[in-house]
């Protein structure tokens, strides 16, 4: 376990380690407990009182539902200003579970090749956490400071969305650190919109080609392709290449079930995302 040196700052050894720790820790969206109770501990274990921790019902009142809320940690101002937020998500997409981060040279990957590494967004996590620790082992002044560790960001921002605004105490400034240069601010995001895609078109046995039956079989799967352009990488995910639209699928599924499984389906239900840059 990562701990403060002699010091009671944190170098970037220890920042370092933090982050790789974090991320080896599994919390796909909805299930984030593990790597709250993590950060929970950091927190408690650098002297922030029980008080100043919360969790909200985000998890409560979110379409997933969930295993915790968004944890938020309020600081005092050592000084006088106006109230600074400080936010990251903590969830990771699925192919992260099971990360194994380690350092080769002047990069950190997952030893596990099946997986991610979860860098979205326990990187973030892991720079809010960092600033506690750095903050209260300094003695660092400071305005009154909002933390807030947000949960089910990779499928819609739900953690943010439905977050508790009464626990977040009226912050005036807020920065979300979720990518990015270091030295890069940002004040647009790109916009997004999601989507349900149903499709219906014809069935028939998988072995008949596209207009050589009497039925014309269309597949409704096919279809999708044909429209926005798939690229497939293993994942299923579609980007246009002509297009400043992305749409990213997160999961497919077949709305009826079919009798037999070499029939191409008639029915298809895709999710998906348009992004604008």
């Amino acid at each position: 376990m990562t701990r403060l040196n002699a010091n009671n700052a944190i170098s970037d050894t220890e920042a370092l380690a933090l982050v790789i720790e974090m991320m080896a820790i599994p919390g796909r969206s909805g299930e984030e407990a593990a790597v709250m109770d993590y950060i929970l501990g950091k927190l408690i274990e650098a002297g922030v009182p029980r008080s100043a921790l919360s969790f909200d019902d985000a998890n409560r009142r979110t379409p997933l539902g969930g295993q915790v809320g968004n944890l938020v940690s309020k600081l005092p101002g050592t000084m006088r200003g106006p109230r600074r937020m400080l936010s990251a998500h903590v969830d990771t997409v699925p192919i992260c579970v099971g990360s194994r981060p380690v350092r080769k040279g002047k990069y950190v990957v997952s030893a596990n090749k099946e997986t991610g590494l979860g860098a979205d967004d326990r990187s973030g996590a892991a720079i809010l956490l960092s600033a506690v620790l750095a903050i209260l082992g300094s003695k660092l002044f400071h305005p009154p400071l909002t933390f807030l560790w947000s949960v089910q960001e990779e499928i819609g921002l739900f953690g943010a969305r439905y977050v508790g605004l009464s626990k977040l105490g009226k912050p005036r400034l807020a920065f979300n650190f979720d990518g990015g240069a270091a030295n890069a601010l940002k004040i647009g995001a790109t916009g997004g919109y999601r989507m349900t895609i149903e499709i219906e078109g014809l069935a028939s046995h998988a072995g008949n080609r596209f207009g050589h039956c009497s039925n014309r079989p269309n597949s409704s799967i096919a279809t999708i392709p044909r429209t926005v352009g798939w690229r497939s990488t293993g994942i299923p995910s579609w980007k246009p290449s002509t297009s400043p639209r992305a749409i990213e699928q997160e999961r497919v599924k077949s709305t009826r079930r079919q009798p037999s499984t070499n029939l191409r389906p008639r029915d298809f239900t895709a999710m998906a995302e348009a992004r604008m840059a």
